[in-house]
């Protein structure tokens, strides 16, 4: 395990713990284990994806290690409803609550949530696998909750690499088995890239995103404010049910999206949560690395309206 309490020019905070894994996955299910050894009730967002190939991140470590769940609903922002949460809260048979930051964006007020966990004595986990800001002081998500993992290869060029981070100075930092830990070269390239240009070139590409494609007919983009969160994609909603050719159009044109998420867990019933299987059937998502530039950003919302033209005549 590594315990890192600084980087090469910032302080985290007294009370962070970091510990590096080979995946967010490893770092989520190693705070289940820790903090789920009595009860064993997980509340989880009902908006969670799987893929044959790479399963689900967030529901395989709920399934190997064996934990009850229910899951609480968002509408069709991914925003939760906060009454129909505390009311579940109320139950008192909740041990964790999963809060994910989908595309890297505070879809809901996590300063909230995190008051609501504390009056249920419930352990606040935040999702930041799409965050772009990892142990910088001035990026607030992860900082909210009991505990936070990160995705680092969603960041940095690396090919793999997560992040766990402990913000509770009464609850056990996991340990990392040897298999489990992060390659040296993968903290080494956290450590000494400048994650405040990684912020500021996203964050450009999104408002050059937002200019050309605001307005688009077809297509709705999900979030015109983001304040100051540093996003992963660029989330749009594909109305008449044309988000599928869309991607395949432009997967023609080598232009690189993806649909987060285009399939959910089956265990989220379709008839109880509508709103989430609506997105999750008209999202597409546009890169925001920061190797892109300009010309191919332009090139991207080009395409997008050209395609989108054509398929809706």
């Amino acid at each position: 395990m590594i315990s890192v309490q600084t980087n090469p020019s910032k302080q985290v905070s007294n009370n962070t713990r970091l510990a590096f894994t080979n995946s967010a996955r490893t770092a989520w299910g190693r705070i289940l284990a820790e903090v789920c050894r009595t009860n064993k009730n997980v509340l989880l967002p009902a908006y969670i994806g799987i893929t044959d190939r790479e399963g689900s991140g967030i529901f395989d470590p709920i399934e190997s290690l064996d934990l009850a769940y229910d899951f609480y609903s968002l509408n069709q922002r991914l925003e939760i409803d906060y009454c129909s949460l505390e009311l579940q809260m109320k139950s008192g048979k909740f041990r964790v609550m999963l809060l994910v930051h989908y595309f890297g964006i505070e879809q809901s007020n996590t300063k909230r949530v995190k008051q609501l966990c504390d009056t249920y004595s419930i352990i606040l986990i935040e999702d930041c696998a799409h965050v772009a800001g990892l142990i910088d002081t001035n990026v607030t998500l992860g900082g909210y909750g009991d505990y936070a993992f990160y995705s680092l290869h969603k960041s940095l060029a690396v090919p793999t690499g997560g992040m766990l981070r402990c913000n509770n100075s009464e609850l056990p930092l996991p340990a990392i088995p040897s298999a489990e830990m992060c390659e040296p070269v993968v903290v080494s390239e956290l450590l000494f890239t400048d994650m405040e240009k990684v912020r500021s070139t996203r964050k450009k590409h999104y408002q050059r995103y937002l200019e050309q494609l605001k307005g688009v007919e077809g297509l709705t983009v999900m979030y015109e404010q983001i304040e100051n969160i540093t996003p992963h994609s660029f989330p749009l909603v594909i109305h008449g049910g044309l988000r599928e050719k869309l991607y395949f159009s432009l997967f023609d044109l080598n232009v690189p999206t993806i649909a987060l998420y285009y399939r959910l867990i089956s265990n989220i019933d379709p008839d109880v949560y509508a709103d989430s299987y609506s997105v999750s059937r008209s999202i597409l998502n546009l890169p925001l690395h920061q190797d892109l530039d300009d010309e191919q950003i332009d090139y991207i919302c080009t395409s997008v309206k050209q395609k989108l033209r054509e398929l809706r005549v």
